[in-house]
């Protein structure tokens, strides 16, 4: 008898756990309704307003129910809140938003509603894609091809990520990346001989080069004349041309060395 009673009371404490692990489960929509808003304030940037409308979009695509978007929770429902408004600065105290740098995200649940912030100026929308591709299975796979799986009840567990890409310039040069909003879903920030991303989706850095990089410090204006070895060869023409180097020429090699170091000094 005594061991069906402890074996009650364990199921007992059980159930008691799934329930309240169920309780703190983020509830965004039941039966294609939606259950949050979606919160960016007035004083947002650019791409964090344009990361409330792409979330918006994928949200009411996934659950059929409609998202709506405003500057400030005016009711007791839980939120998504997006960028770096008054709950966040409330709530998140400990977030250093000057160790995210200007790429970094945040994915946070608190109290129930949803944290999707970052650095400026493209933190906030990669949260957005992070979020909808690794805790919702968004997938972006072209510029006109994406899997967006449908979902009317939606869910998700308790949850608290923070992200730094390790490398500062990211960019893969191919003919679905040349459409700059696909490169920023992505999280491709790097734009050499390719157009701009937009400000709404964050903006993108350049690198000022790829593999003629090198030109910018050996420059030929400097030294074409007085150096054409230094220069490749162009075969069928039987001529030295001063738009590429030759870096298997020692002389080449140091005077690059000394240009770059006295550049970074």
């Amino acid at each position: 008898m005594r061991t069906i009673s402890f074996f009650f009371v364990l199921l007992i404490f059980f159930v008691n756990i799934d329930e309240s692990f169920a309780d703190d489960r983020l509830d965004f929509s039941k039966d294609g309704r939606a259950l949050m808003q979606i919160v960016v304030g007035d004083s947002a940037i650019e791409s964090e307003k344009n990361a409330a409308l792409e979330l918006q979009k994928y949200l009411n695509k996934m659950t059929g129910g409609e998202f709506a978007i405003v500057n400030k929770n005016a009711s007791k429902n839980a939120c998504i809140y997006i960028g770096r408004g008054e709950y966040i600065s409330q709530h998140c105290k400990d977030i250093d938003f000057n160790s995210l740098g200007t790429d970094g995200i945040i994915i946070r649940s608190v109290d129930g509603n949803l944290i999707l912030t970052g650095g400026q100026p493209r933190g906030s929308i990669y949260a957005v894609y992070t979020f909808l591709q690794d805790y919702l299975s968004c997938r972006w796979y072209a510029p006109d091809e994406e899997k967006i799986p449908t979902q009317r009840d939606l869910s998700i567990e308790p949850v608290d990520f923070e992200y730094v890409p390790q490398a500062l310039f990211r960019e893969y040069y191919c003919i679905g990346t040349l459409d700059p909003n696909f490169s920023a879903k992505l999280r491709l920030n790097g734009r050499e001989f390719m157009s701009d991303i937009p400000n709404e989706y964050g903006g993108n850095i350049r690198m000022g080069g790829a593999h003629t990089l090198v030109n910018n410090f050996v420059k030929a204006s400097d030294h074409f004349e007085q150096h054409p070895d230094w220069y490749a060869w162009r075969q069928n023409e039987r001529r030295r041309v001063n738009d590429q180097l030759c870096m298997t020429n020692p002389q080449v090699q140091q005077q690059v060395l000394e240009e770059v170091l006295k550049y970074l000094e």
